[in-house]
């Protein structure tokens, strides 16, 4: 396993992202961890400034700042390396796309269109534009699968024109199962997988 195994995930925007980030990334490189971040992902050009600020790299902080576009304000799209100490065009984790690629299967046996929470989108992992809730898409689908939706107000003001919601957790007491027609009490990594073989099946037989 390589030495720089972490990484960080800074959200801040505007001016207040980053000073928050300039005193959180002071206090990790003083600490054991930082010879442990291999990646800094910021969702926002307040949070990638921040990093700039903290490893005292104010020329590339000049240069991403003049070059910003205004639509890239919140999703500037890049990730600090470390070591390599400079700005890298966004990619996504491997490890996340593993974990994203069983929703994407069942949607794509489903003919259904992946959507996410505002946590998955604040991360850089999926776009805006699939972000389902209040300040979000607003949808109404046949049905929703909810795969890990806790059910915040936010969200719930986007998909509750759906016909029916399918809500799967694995925590029993989450809100979404009070809005739920069908609820399957599990871990959805081992539940999606398992719906997508059903599926498969059938269509076979």
């Amino acid at each position: 396993m390589s030495d720089r195994d972490l990484a960080l995930v800074l959200s801040g925007g505007g001016m207040n992202g980053l000073l928050l980030e300039l005193g959180f990334l002071r206090r990790i490189r003083e600490s054991p961890l930082w010879d442990r971040v291999g990646w800094i992902y910021g969702t926002s050009a307040g949070a990638l400034s921040g990093v700039m600020a903290t490893l005292d790299r104010l020329e590339d902080m000049e240069a991403f700042v003049l070059e910003l576009r205004p639509e890239e304000t919140f999703r500037p799209n890049r990730l600090w390396q470390t070591p390599l100490n400079g700005l890298h065009d966004y990619v996504l984790p491997e490890t996340i796309a593993e974990r994203l690629a069983p929703i994407e299967e069942l949607a794509g046996l489903l003919g259904a269109a992946v959507g996410c929470s505002r946590a998955v989108t604040m991360a850089g992992w999926r776009p805006h534009t699939d972000q389902v809730g209040q300040t979000g898409t607003k949808i109404a689908p046949e049905i929703y699968i909810a795969c890990g939706i806790s059910g915040a107000t936010q969200h719930m003001a986007g998909c509750k024109g759906a016909k029916r919601i399918l809500a799967i957790n694995a925590d029993r007491e989450a809100p979404i199962l009070q809005s739920a027609d069908y609820a399957v009490i599990g871990d959805l990594h081992e539940v999606v997988p398992a719906i997508s073989a059903a599926i498969r099946a059938a269509r076979s037989g």
